[in-house]
């Protein structure tokens, strides 16, 4: 355990840096839209708080991940995400628009309550590790962004040939089936410790995905 904290500690650092450097060039893109769309700095400024709300939760989350606790992993996900809509529901209705981006910028930071049970320890690691620790961050941020670019590419093309109207009612007849994915996600969430101590065991690894399939095939024609 001693040894899951010093990594732990390591990424928080490393990560934390990112966060500030990432956070403040989203927040200087609003420059480019002041011109066009007024007060849009505004909408940036409440996005801006939320990605580092959603840093905290995330670490929360990982770290709780890695350390096999996975009850408290779905308790802080559910709690944060519940109350992030119970938010949402109340202050939109007596702030309208502010409450409602009040809401999803100060929901991540509920994580925060729990961000006490992190443990931080003096870390001391060789150049190899951090490099093989960057690399992974590469490659983690260049697969988040093929997946996102994967969902997304059909409306990006559809844009280019249809109008907006009938791009619009794609997209909505899209949000159910899209939404979907929770299933597997939910279980690859929980597998996933499992899976990263077993990533050399090739029959393991292929033992998982072949009941994987088995698993979720029938839900998917089910849905279909």
């Amino acid at each position: 355990n001693e040894r899951k904290d010093q990594i732990s500690s390591f990424i928080f650092k490393q990560g934390f840096f990112y966060e500030i450097c990432i956070s403040l060039v989203f927040l200087a893109t609003s420059l480019f839209y002041t011109k066009d769309i007024s007060d849009v700095w505004f909408l940036f400024l409440f996005f801006f708080v939320r990605l580092f709300g959603f840093y905290f939760f995330n670490h929360v989350l990982c770290y709780l991940r890695i350390n096999g606790d996975n009850r408290g992993f779905s308790f802080v996900n559910n709690t944060v995400n519940i109350g992030g809509l119970i938010g949402v529901l109340v202050l939109s209705y007596f702030f309208g628009v502010f409450g409602y981006l009040t809401a999803i910028a100060i929901a991540p930071f509920l994580s925060l309550i729990w961000f006490r049970k992190v443990r931080f320890e003096k870390f001391s690691f060789k150049s190899n590790f951090k490099k093989q620790m960057l690399s992974y961050g590469a490659f983690s941020v260049l697969t988040a962004l093929l997946s996102d670019l994967l969902f997304s590419l059909d409306i990006i093309i559809l844009g280019f040939l249809l109008n907006e109207v009938s791009v619009a009612e794609y997209r909505i007849a899209l949000l159910i089936p899209s939404n979907m994915v929770f299933l597997s996600a939910a279980f690859l969430q929980s597998d996933y410790p499992i899976l990263a101590k077993n990533y050399k065991n090739k029959s393991f690894v292929l033992n998982y995905i072949k009941n994987y399939y088995k698993l979720f095939v029938p839900i998917c024609l089910g849905i279909i």
